[in-house]
């Protein structure tokens, strides 16, 4: 919860509105009518509030400005700011060899936006862009700023073990990390809009979303009609209007979803839905993700055809509704293989056929030129009322965030969209090199070739399976037998090594092994660490299929949350690390009968990340005449008069960086702010 305090002239949220009908507009609205690598234009729509009581002379400046604090462009406009609603101001800025915003190069800017009452500024509000503009071609798919990608990703559910959605930003931020990480080029935040920082890491690392209104299938007993009821419609009109003013200047959203999902098509709702969601935002296309899907040329409401095609063979062989701009695989996968992809209970083979089903409806989507990609379900296992174990455990990591060899087929396919031409080689060996694991031994890799050594006896070198449409398949080793020791590959580009996996056979079980992810959390007591605790042999191999209850200790300035003590599941589980408010070092210590303990360290440092989120206004009323200085290297000339006075410095956020009575007209930002190059407010007054 936050309370921002405002002068009374000042930029409301875009959501401010909400309790009146969605009457005014509120916040930014950032659009880009032109993009190509040699130019770009930005136009920027402000909504102001004048709750002075008479109408003020009101300038609005906006800066552009780029992740150097590069002042880009600037754009000023003076106009009557009435007392009844907002005031909207239009501003257009051309910008010259743009960075543009791609998913393997996702370049990002700030627009600060000042508002000034006559001379006088008294609010600044900053929003965060991108620059990039996507198309659709109903043969060929989908295209970021003219480059070519197919979309590889997966939906997502944002619940936890023991806190459920109570997650602080740090771990909402790694969930993003970790998709990047495997290769996720899009995410479908199903089936809600999801917290503001996971966006944010969105935004930064370059992860296309769908964004979509909650909902699920019907939501009645009703035969399976969506039911009249106008409450229960309206509040699916307020949750699109609250979804797109929330989420509209991000470069991330590229598909809104104001549809219900898997629900049966019912024009009396999705029309008005899908209309109301174009006058809110006209630059991105609609879907919805159906199970059901309506056919045939115009029935398709929504812009994008999204259908869950879960299994093999049911990805259609042409879009239902040629119409549309066109098709994508919203889901897959999914519940029709949960049964065996339970990390902590299903046989190796069986998880390493999950992994297969994702590569096999991953390979028919690209089978397909006019599909657009395909997303798995689903990310991470997730709690449900519609299981008896109160659990779906679909996902490609399980609740707790511990991989499955899925995860390993996603990584394998990330180079696939690193157009910048760089690698990042891989490669997973995906047995467990057990007695009893598949012979077949299958290695998930991005390289050219892959030699497999068996305690350090070269076995083979192959390149990667034949006859599988993927960026990159894998390598599967036929029926390598069993001699207990290690099992390692090769990964190699252009004859060279450049990535290497090792697998060693698990011994008895005689240690617990924590690690600490992440080891480093701030005071501000919400941060937590999530600390994975594996069963581990002498040699420290995971011994899989324990399930070693283990207790879990916490020492120093923090809580521990979690079940305690917690069995293993398949010889691993973990413990959650809470920050209080003071700095120090956290010790987290498991035991179990028999093992020897094991203990990680976490750091807790002081508070260094803003409280308030970047979109939000920081605001700082600031006294007496202002003006915008743009410094060269680090020096920023002062304006005004000569003599001593009062010489205040604040970035363009409205944060105080400096302030000092001096007759000096140079101010040295390296020198006396840690600042360098870029744009300031600076404030001059003979009295403090």
């Amino acid at each position: 919860v936050y309370l921002i305090v405002t002068d009374k002239l000042y930029i409301p949220p875009a959501i401010h509105a909400w309790s009146s009908g969605w009457a005014d507009q509120g916040g930014t609205y950032i659009t880009f009518p032109s993009v190509s690598a040699s130019s770009a234009t930005v136009k920027v729509d402000t909504w102001v509030k004048n709750a002075t009581g008479s109408a003020v002379s009101c300038k609005l400046t906006t800066s552009l400005v780029d992740a150097s604090n590069t002042v880009v462009q600037t754009a000023e406009t003076t106009q009557s700011a009435g007392t009844t609603g907002v005031t909207k101001f239009s501003q257009t800025m051309t910008v010259g060899s743009p960075q543009l915003w791609f998913p393997w190069a996702p370049k990002l800017y700030m627009v600060h936006t000042v508002v000034s009452n006559g001379a006088t500024p008294v609010d600044v509000f900053s929003t965060q862009i991108g620059i990039r503009q996507v198309t659709y071609n109903k043969a060929q798919g989908v295209y970021c700023n003219g480059t070519y990608f197919k979309i590889l990703g997966l939906d997502r559910h944002q619940m936890w073990p023991f806190v459920g959605h109570a997650v602080p930003n740090i771990q909402q931020k790694r969930d993003a990390q970790r998709l990047k990480e495997i290769g996720c080029n899009f995410v479908r935040c199903s089936h809600y809009l999801q917290d503001d920082a996971f966006l944010d890491e969105c935004d930064r690392l370059g992860i296309f979303i769908w964004a979509e209104i909650p909902g699920w299938h019907c939501c009645t007993s009703n035969g399976g009609i969506l039911p009249p009821d106008t409450l229960w419609r309206r509040r699916h009109y307020d949750e699109t209007r609250f979804l797109v003013r929330t989420a509209r200047n991000r470069p991330c959203v590229m598909i809104w979803a104001p549809a219900i999902n898997e629900a049966v098509s019912d024009p009396t709702l999705e029309r008005p839905l899908n209309d109301l969601c174009h006058q809110e935002d006209s630059t991105r296309p609609t879907a919805a993700g159906r199970l059901s899907a309506p056919q045939g040329a115009g029935a398709n409401i929504y812009d994008f055809y999204g259908e869950n095609c879960f299994t093999p063979g049911s990805i259609p062989n042409s879009n239902p509704d040629p119409n549309t701009m066109g098709f994508l695989v919203t889901e897959h996968t999914g519940y029709t293989y949960q049964d065996s992809s339970i990390r902590a209970t299903c046989p190796e083979w069986s998880l390493v056929g999950h992994a297969e089903r994702h590569a096999t409806m991953t390979q028919q989507g690209r089978d397909k030129a006019w599909v657009a990609g395909t997303l798995g379900w689903c990310a991470y296992d997730y709690y449900t009322n519609r299981e008896a174990t109160k659990m779906k455990r679909s996902g490609v990591f399980d609740m707790m965030r511990i991989r499955k060899f899925a995860t390993w087929f996603y990584q394998s396919q990330s180079a696939a969209d690193n157009y910048d031409g760089s690698k990042h080689p891989m490669a997973h060996i995906a047995n467990y090199y057990r007695s009893d694991s598949p012979l077949d031994r299958k290695v998930y890799s991005n390289c050219e070739q892959v030699k497999l050594y068996q305690n350090n006896q070269l076995i083979a070198t192959q390149s990667p399976d034949a006859g599988r449409n993927l960026a990159h398949p894998p390598f599967t080793f036929k029926n390598i037998s069993y001699v207990e020791g290690t099992l390692k590959a090769e990964g190699l580009i252009g004859g060279s090594v450049v990535a290497i996996d090792s697998v060693r056979s698990p011994g008895t079980a005689s240690a617990i092994k924590l690690i600490a992810d992440p080891d480093t959390i701030e005071a501000n007591g919400g941060d937590f660490s999530r600390v994975e605790a594996y069963i581990v042999d002498n040699n420290g191999t995971w011994v899989q299929y324990t399930t070693n209850s283990i207790s879990f200790a916490i020492s120093g300035p923090g809580d521990r949350i979690g079940d305690n003590p917690l069995a293993a599941q398949s010889g691993a589980c973990i413990t959650l690390a809470k920050a209080q408010l003071t700095p120090g070092t956290l010790t987290v210590t498991a035991n179990s009968s028999g093992l020897t303990s094991g203990t990680a360290t976490i750091i807790v440092k002081g508070i260094s990340t803003k409280v308030m989120p970047g979109s939000a206004p920081n605001v700082r009323p600031m006294q007496g005449p202002v003006k915008v200085v743009k410094a060269i290297g680090s020096k920023l000339v002062v304006p005004g008069a000569s003599g001593a006075a009062w010489v205040t410095v604040y970035d363009l956020k409205g944060t105080m960086l400096y302030k000092k009575k001096t007759n000096q007209r140079i101010v040295d930002l390296r020198k006396e702010t840690g600042k360098a190059e870029g744009a300031y407010i600076v404030n001059v007054n003979a009295s403090q």
